[in-house]
């Protein structure tokens, strides 16, 4: 935070969202440790990068929640990366049936938690060139249509 005395730290406990239905929280990034993913949102947010920039790192951990899913319900994971438009010309590429926007496609299905249900998976960036792009997370499970979150992300090499 900001004030007239300088620059300081606050923090405060996070919890999961209120949800009244199905959900899919906003993807939090972290800086992986080892092999060891968070569980919760507090776990997570310790380990929080900064909003949109990730500059050097050959991997980011992605973490998110889901909401309203009965226990052991299978849930279809989905994670893309959709690389930034470069302008107009750009722009009009992406109304041309047959283009190629994704850099890559993850897909996984895994049985819901309960009624939070919180992931965590660690993604490489080591063939992913600098530049703009979009992160893609959607969910899905029987009876429900997909949910899906987008997040700007920016990669630079040093």
């Amino acid at each position: 935070m900001l004030t007239e005395e300088g620059f300081g730290w606050h923090r405060e406990m996070l919890e999961p969202l209120q949800s009244d239905g199905p959900g899919l929280s906003d993807v939090l990034l972290y800086r992986p440790v080892g092999a060891d993913e968070p569980t919760s949102v507090l776990d997570a947010a310790g380990r929080m990068l900064p909003p949109k920039e990730l500059v050097e790192m050959p991997e980011v951990g992605l973490y998110w929640e889901v909401y309203g899913a009965p226990a052991s319900t299978p849930i279809e994971f989905e994670v893309q990366l959709e690389r930034g438009s470069g302008g107009f010309v750009d722009a009009l590429r992406r109304l041309l049936p047959g283009r190629d926007e994704a850099t890559g496609a993850l897909v996984w299905t895994e049985p819901s938690t309960g009624p939070v249900s919180p992931r965590a998976i660690v993604v490489g960036l080591g063939a992913v060139d600098s530049g703009s792009y979009t992160l893609i997370l959607r969910a899905q499970w029987d009876g429900q249509p997909a949910l899906e979150t987008r997040r700007a992300i920016e990669v630079r090499d040093p």
